[in-house]
């Protein structure tokens, strides 16, 4: 029930204000992360691709595109996509938390999700879904693609995104007394 996007907002600036180890920090990001990746590939492979709700056919044709296009951005257009992404998604994390009821809550994360999805922003943990499952349906993506052309500069852009332009500044504003 873990999301490696929403700790870097949430963890880091307990983290800054002395109320987490840092340590704490690097071990939750990793196992998360960990198993953000295993129950991405699994839902994709198993709920999605067994399943047959997006094998071939026009969804497994749509989701090998996807993959190959996000495997080619390039490093530095990743990256940004990915701090922009991760602000946003540890923003609407954040005013959820402010939220007192579910209605607000919902409210609250409805739009920076959606800014973030109609801009094309890239998400590490979706594209842990997107990009495997493009390449269960025929993406003409490697493995190392995969990790290094995406995976490595869009989850250091969704770092920086969240614990520093979210995280960080939450801690400056309201948690350095």
């Amino acid at each position: 029930s873990e999301l490696f996007t929403g700790n870097c907002g949430v963890i880091t600036p307990a983290c800054l204000a002395g109320a987490a180890r840092w340590t704490a920090l690097l071990r939750n990001w990793v196992v998360v992360y960990l198993g953000n990746l295993l129950g991405s590939v699994f839902v994709a492979l198993f709920l999605a691709y067994w399943s047959g709700i997006i094998n071939g056919g026009q969804l497994g044709a749509a989701s090998a595109a996807i993959a190959e296009s996000k495997v080619t951005l390039g490093f530095f257009p990743a990256l940004l996509r990915g701090i922009g992404c991760n602000w946003l998604v540890c923003l609407a994390v954040w005013m959820a938390m402010a939220a007192e009821d579910i209605s607000g809550k919902i409210l609250a994360i409805w739009w920076p999700i959606m800014t973030f999805v109609a801009l094309g922003l890239e998400h590490s943990v979706a594209n842990m879904f997107f990009i495997p499952l493009g390449m269960f349906n025929g993406a003409n993506v490697t493995i190392g693609q995969f990790l290094f052309a995406n995976l490595l500069p869009v989850t250091i852009g969704n770092i920086i995104g969240g614990a520093g332009f979210v995280g960080a500044v939450y801690w400056w504003i309201y948690g350095r007394d």
